[in-house]
């Protein structure tokens, strides 16, 4: 039993990638629950490992394990009488989910990252006004807790993070010295702008220094006026009111689709260090005397090499960008990179062997 099951799983996984390896399109592949009768069958489990572990590596293809379709939990997935009568296992209720979650997928191939989230403090990062309470006066609660935990798993998967708050800066940096119970700390934030002038200036002062568009921020705000004067002011920003309800945040976060990755590269999670990197490259300029002395003294060195598999992933990323690192506006996908670099492969092997 399970040998034939392990070789239709071996010949689905060649399959699609026999299928992934001739088109640039994404396949996304989604397995779907078994019947609470075989569930839990070690055999089937195995066979469900063997497939996900393998076309987990595999190009082009996202890959939707059942246990992913949990985003939308739904307490009663199957229905024996429609099964039986005509092999319609699911309920109306998670054919809705699984379809909803298939489509974030969908969506966030195609649409262009968000790369900063910029957050308020008071009563969005912590419950209280630190500038009236002090740093042990304010309440980081449940849903603020997740708030900050969701942020820095943003952060290590690439994204900026950003303060943008009414408020005295000494007193938000005390907060950030003092309360250890925090998960976010000043190390996760890469720039800020706390003081009294209005978010949606501090909003753009934070996009020219950052070099990125107004349109690359997700901005997040405890206080329906904020929101909508940052709406007003700079309709290219996402804007995200957080619930009043702390039990209601991390739901809430869960179904933010602007916030769904494709991919996290090393060079995502090195995203922070290397805007500092920049930021501190700047004032290094600002400061030499002329170009030339500023070149010479930054001693960089240019290494050229030919893109390895490991690397495809970060290549598809630059196609994806609208700057300098892609003149030609062709978007292409990992599994498009991985073709591309294969062919040049091959076609080097021919001319060598001629």
């Amino acid at each position: 039993m399970y040998d034939k099951l392990e070789q239709n799983a071996k010949d689905l996984i060649q399959a699609i990638r026999t299928a992934t390896g001739r088109s640039a399109i994404p396949h996304v592949v989604c397995l779907c629950p078994a019947s609470p009768a075989v569930c839990t069958d070690p055999l089937l489990l195995q066979v469900e490992q063997l497939i996900c572990s393998e076309l987990r590596r595999a190009p082009g293809v996202l890959l939707l394990a059942a246990k992913e379709l949990g985003a939308y939990p739904v307490i009663n997935y199957y229905d024996a009488d429609r099964d039986h009568m005509g092999h319609i296992p699911y309920t109306a209720e998670f054919f809705a989910a699984m379809g909803t979650t298939i489509a974030r997928k969908i969506y966030a191939l195609q649409q262009q990252p968000y790369k900063v989230i910029a957050v308020d403090c008071d009563e969005t990062l912590w419950k209280g006004v630190c500038g009236e309470v002090g740093p042990s006066g304010i309440e980081v609660d449940a849903g603020r807790i997740a708030l900050q935990e969701f942020l820095v798993a943003q952060h290590d998967a690439g994204m900026l993070i950003c303060l943008c708050s009414k408020n005295n800066a000494e007193d938000v940096e005390e907060v950030f010295q003092r309360r250890r119970d925090m998960p976010l700390g000043l190390a996760h934030v890469v720039a800020s702008r706390v003081n009294w002038k209005s978010k949606a200036d501090n909003l753009r002062e934070l996009a020219s220094e950052l070099q990125l568009g107004l349109d690359s921020f997700v901005f997040i705000d405890d206080s329906p006026i904020e929101c909508e004067q940052v709406k007003a002011h700079c309709p290219e920003i996402l804007v995200l009111q957080l619930p009043n309800s702390p039990e209601q945040i991390p739901r809430f976060l869960e179904n933010v689709w602007a916030f769904d990755k494709q991919e996290t590269t090393e060079e995502d999670r090195k995203r922070t260090a290397f805007y500092r990197e920049n930021q501190e490259r700047d004032r290094f300029r600002q400061e030499s005397p002329s170009l030339e002395t500023f070149l010479a003294q930054l001693q960089l060195r240019v290494d050229i090499a030919a893109v390895t598999p490991e690397q495809c992933p970060r290549v598809a990323q630059l196609t994806q960008r609208t700057n300098q690192f892609n003149c030609t506006t062709i978007r292409r996908t990992d599994g498009a990179i991985q073709r591309a670099r294969r062919d040049v492969v091959f076609a080097l092997q021919r001319i060598a062997k001629e």
